[in-house]
């Protein structure tokens, strides 16, 4: 996961479509949560999932903080 901040912020990989962010307890679907500072600056983070991935799999990226970019990119093995 490449992170570039822009504002203090979360961000959370799901298999679930609504952000889950704001719950202190979320559901399976959750796979990752990082937790961004402002002036982190560039991040550049792995995270071993050791998710079996299924053609179709749906995963969406849910952020918070005005302005927060990046990319997500899934290496299986």
């Amino acid at each position: 996961m490449s992170i570039v901040t822009a504002a203090a912020g979360t961000w959370e990989l799901s298999t679930n479509s609504t952000s889950q962010i704001a719950t202190s307890s979320p559901d399976t679907g959750v796979l990752l949560r990082a937790r961004i500072g402002a002036t982190a600056g560039m991040q550049n983070v792995v995270f071993p999932i050791n998710r079996a991935v299924k053609i179709l799999d749906n995963w969406y990226i849910h952020t918070t903080g005005a302005g927060n970019v990046g990319e997500l990119t899934l290496l299986m093995e």
